[in-house]
Order: C-alpha cells, then sequence, then structure tokens
C-alpha cells in the first residue's frame, strides 16, 4: 500500500501540491482528475519516486520512504504524457530498450515486449519507427512500455489522451489483467469516461489540493467523475 500524508510541493502554480494525502490500495485501480495544472502530474512523480515532497510524508507497505525514492522507483512504473526515447527505432526495439533502462533481465524481456506488442494492438507497426507512427500509436507504445515491466504500481500519466475505442479497450483489458495480478494502477485522466469504466476510486485534485474522494459504490459516480474532471465540486 502506497499512502500520501499531508504532501506539499511548492513551485510553479501547475506543478503544486497543497498538503494532499491519498491511498493506492494493492489491486485497486485509482483515477486523478482535475483540470490542467491541478496537481496529477505532480502527484504521480512524487509516487514514482521523481519529486521528494518538502512537506508531509510518502509511506511504502507502512514505511516512511519519503527520503528513501530509490525504493519507490524499484516497485513503481511510471510513463508521462510522452513516448520519449529515441524516435528512429523501432516500435519494437524501443520497448525492448525501455526493458532493459528499466532494468529487466534478457531473459523473458522477448517474450515480455511481445506479449505488450499483442495485448496493445502494436504488431502492424512493431517495425515501424517511433517518429513516424501517430499521436493514437505513440499513447498505445508508451502504455505498453509499463505493461512490459510489470511493476507493482503502474502510473501513467495522461492516460486517455488520443485513445482511440480500440485502443481505450485495450488499456481496460490491460489494467484489469494488472489488478487481477495483485498489482495498483494510477491513471492521470482529463476526461471521465475511462474513470468510469474501470477506476474502482477517483480523487478530484484542484490547485494541487484534494478536492473530494469519490468510490464506484457512492451514488452518482459518474456525474461526480465528470465534474472532478471540470474542476468543479464532485
Amino acid at each position: 500500500m502506497l499512502e500520501l500524508v499531508g504532501v506539499s510541493i511548492s513551485g510553479a502554480v501547475r506543478d503544486r501540491l497543497n498538503r494532499v494525502t491519498l491511498t493506492v490500495r494493492p489491486g485497486e485501480v485509482l483515477g486523478l482528475v482535475g483540470p490542467s495544472g491541478a496537481g496529477k502530474s505532480t502527484a504521480l512523480a512524487v509516487m514514482a519516486g521523481a519529486l521528494t515532497c518538502e512537506r508531509g510524508r510518502v509511506t511504502l507497505d507502512g514505511r516512511e520512504v519519503s527520503k528513501q525514492p530509490g525504493r519507490l522507483r524499484a516497485c513503481a512504473g511510471w510513463v508521462g504524457d510522452e513516448a520519449i526515447g529515441p524516435g528512429e527505432v523501432a516500435v519494437k526495439d524501443w520497448l525492448r530498450l525501455w526493458g532493459r533502462l528499466d532494468g529487466l533481465a534478457s531473459a523473458g524481456l522477448s517474450d515480455r515486449v511481445a506479449q505488450a506488442i499483442t495485448r496493445f494492438a502494436l504488431g502492424p507497426i512493431a517495425h515501424v519507427p517511433v517518429s513516424q507512427i501517430s499521436r493514437v500509436e505513440r499513447n498505445r507504445v508508451r502504455c505498453a512500455r509499463l505493461w512490459v515491466r510489470q511493476p507493482r504500481l503502474y502510473l501513467l500519466d495522461a492516460a486517455d489522451d488520443a485513445l482511440d475505442m480500440g485502443a481505450e479497450r485495450a488499456l481496460v483489458g490491460a489494467v484489469r489483467a494488472a489488478t487481477g495480478a495483485g498489482a495498483s494502477v494510477v491513471l492521470a485522466l482529463t476526461r471521465e469516461a475511462l474513470g468510469v469504466a474501470v477506476c474502482d476510486r477517483v480523487i478530484a485534485l484542484e490547485s494541487g489540493a484534494v478536492a473530494a474522494e469519490i468510490a464506484r459504490a457512492d451514488g452518482d459516480f459518474a456525474a461526480r467523475v465528470a465534474a472532478g474532471c471540470r474542476g468543479a465540486q464532485a
């Protein structure tokens, strides 16, 4: 279990967090919603060990790791809103490269890449350079990178960006497979559709602070998630 307790980060307005408290439970899908600049990407960066909180604490399995970002990086897989890396390499080789950079052993890496390519329907573009594929296809590729690594904690920024219907179905299936295996998934979202489809809980952020926590069991789940995406009171 991962917890952020009273986490604050100063800086540019869009990068701030203000005493954010949230919990990511084993085997669940947590959504982060809110308007642009609400703090979704910053919260993911803290969970990934890429940013250190100035106030508050981060705990992993009950142990404080606020000053030990390496422990978070060891269990969390995080991808931002772009498929970064060398654009001249083919999709298949790009995934293999990131698998190695993520610390995966060579043994079994080809199988993981093949499985991710199948899961996200990347076969037709597997040998096409990343720089030559469409935005929708790049979004599938960056998702596939996480499923090559298979971390305990999946962190996906702009999870619903440039998703066509096929890509959304693939992502929903991949998320359910990951949580079925005991992993946790956190999705930063801009629209309500994916959150309503797959999230167990949703945290609405506004100006770097938690505005609401919305559980699927609560009434009006879809309407409250939609309100949270707009920045209205959820």
